[in-house]
């Protein structure tokens, strides 16, 4: 039997690095980290080459799901700038071909996100980067995306509460 507890809000460094030890388990070699520290990441935590690249961001908790729900849209806003500013380093990175752009954050409360990642979804097509595919989605997943995972970090021992 298996029992639904509550996942952990993560926030800043934490989230970050929570999002990457989840991901190169499920995806193993097949994701690659984009480091920030030199020169930036153009926008992008990490990605899989040809099919997918991930924003992370860790909300700061004891904010107002209102206040949430508006700094994850800026953090769209801003990020997605970056993608069309940084396209030819970006291809280099991630091949051809990416159908999802995927919004990783700690807690999702606010629909209007979502619908914000729609309208922003729109514009990204309009610019025809090389690198993205027509159709490509910007979808906004949280913790519950990477459930499993955080359940193998919490049983393995490697996640500290």
């Amino acid at each position: 039997m298996s029992i639904d507890l509550p996942l952990p809000l993560l926030e800043g460094d934490d989230w970050e690095r929570f999002c990457v030890q989840a991901l190169e388990h499920r995806h193993g070699n097949a994701f690659q980290k984009v480091p920030a520290r030199h020169s930036g990441d153009y926008g992008l935590d990490g990605y899989i080459r040809e099919a997918t690249i991930f924003q992370f961001f860790g909300d700061q908790s004891g904010t107002s799901s209102t206040q949430r729900a508006k700094a994850q849209k800026r953090k769209l806003r801003d990020e997605l700038p970056k993608l069309r500013k940084n396209a030819e380093p970006i291809g280099r990175l991630v091949g051809a071909g990416v159908r999802e752009y995927v919004f990783l954050v700690s807690r999702l409360e606010d629909k209007s996100v979502i619908e914000y990642a729609g309208e922003r979804e729109r514009e990204l097509r309009s610019w025809k980067l090389a690198y993205l595919a027509d159709d490509c989605r910007i979808v906004v997943k949280d913790i519950d995306y990477l459930r499993h995972e955080w359940g193998a970090s919490v049983r393995g021992g490697t996640q500290q509460a």
